[in-house]
């Protein structure tokens, strides 16, 4: 029957691979021309099916792919989202609930959603170590699935979601496991990040951080909302930070959680803020303040603020300890010289309260324990 099919038919498949298997669509016939083999296919006399846009919403199912977790499906993405970016009625990628094995980064193109059924049903299996899992650029969004890489991965440079030189990008609903880092907006063109919106994302055992804004970058208006950082691994980097802020001009938390996950955790720095404008409402769970003994060092504080305007509003300690070995330096607040923090409501629930030190200025408790170490005013 295929090769009787002539240029200006269309054509109606009950599915891509056999009847029922949702990768259904409307192709239009045409002359002979190069063809994908994943939107486009050449038929037996030699004309193509090119597949037609009935909506504003693709499947990946309808490009090959099938969520298997057994077959390479990186081509089968790439090529929906290509036939997106090329197609101006597209706004959306949709990747049905399944395991898509990648050994590839995925590229969002500009303004286009990628977009799960859940993220406990879409999962995007990343196997290659040294590569990331999704790049996203200006005005795209990504919601509703999980990334992993695996899970004894030890490189810290990859990174589960790339949004570096964005502007208005979502993170919405997503889980990152494994990678360097979960989130990451670091210089790469040196242009503004502004008005990018992360809401609801779970990142577990980053071999690095689990959110990195860098130094190289100006951010301004940049949302987190229920971001949980979790890490309990012992592998990658011995010290991890769980929100590195560097450089921005207005970042807000909102509900961010931070879990050092147990004793393997236990030196986990939870916020790391340095140059930058930043309001935190949160909570930090089983977490450490390693110091080393030295003044400055980037682990005399469970939020540690440099040369940064923060204003902390309810902020929850919970089961965290300094490290053992020197507590001459451990505060939960630690903020230097050149910084300006206001706190209202700093609520501390820990067994060894009084590890952390009690030698300096700052928020004290009832028994006179200083908890919150201000070199600077506040």
């Amino acid at each position: 029957k295929l090769a009787t099919l002539q240029a200006g038919q269309f054509v109606e498949t009950g599915g891509y691979y056999v009847k029922g298997d949702a990768g259904q669509a409307k192709y239009l016939i045409v002359a002979a021309q190069a063809a994908d083999g994943y939107g486009d296919h050449t038929l037996a006399n030699g004309t193509v099916a090119v597949l037609q846009a009935n909506s504003d919403i693709i499947n990946v199912l309808q490009f090959g792919a099938k969520g298997d977790g057994i077959n390479n499906e990186g081509s089968e993405i790439i090529a929906a989202l290509t036939f997106a970016e090329n197609n101006d009625k597209i706004k959306e990628v949709f990747i049905a609930g399944g395991t898509y094995i990648i050994s590839v980064a995925i590229t969002i193109p500009l303004g286009i959603t990628v977009s799960g059924s859940s993220r406990t049903n879409t999962i995007i299996s990343q196997i290659n170590t040294t590569v990331h899992g999704f790049i996203l650029n200006s005005f795209s969004v990504i919601k509703n699935l999980t990334i992993q890489a695996p899970e004894t991965n030890i490189n810290q440079t990859t990174r589960g979601v790339s949004y570096s030189d964005t502007t208005q990008v979502q993170i919405i609903n997503v889980r990152v496991l494994y990678f360097g880092y979960g989130l990451f907006n670091g210089q790469e063109g040196g242009n503004l990040n502004w008005i990018n919106r992360i809401v609801n994302v779970r990142i577990d055992n980053p071999t690095k951080a689990g959110v990195w804004n860098d130094s190289l970058n100006v951010h301004d208006d940049v949302y987190f909302e229920s971001v949980y950082v979790r890490n309990d691994s012992i592998l990658g980097a011995s010290i991890k930070t769980a929100y590195h802020i560097e450089g921005s001009l207005n970042t807000r938390f909102v509900n961010c959680l931070q879990d050092g996950g147990g004793a393997v955790g236990r030196y986990n720095i939870p916020f790391n803020i340095v140059n930058s404008r930043v309001s935190l409402n949160g909570r930090i769970e089983n977490a450490g303040a390693k110091t080393n003994g030295i003044a400055g060092n980037i682990y005399d504080g469970l939020v540690r603020c440099i040369g940064s305007t923060v204003a902390i509003d309810i902020l929850q300690i919970h089961n965290c300890d300094p490290d053992p070995s020197d507590v001459s330096r451990a505060a939960w607040v630690y903020v230097d010289s050149q910084s300006q923090v206001s706190i209202n409501g700093l609520v501390g629930n820990t067994p060894s309260i009084n590890n952390f030190t009690s030698q300096h200025v700052g928020m004290s408790n009832s028994s006179g324990n200083t908890l919150c170490d201000i070199n600077g005013s506040s």
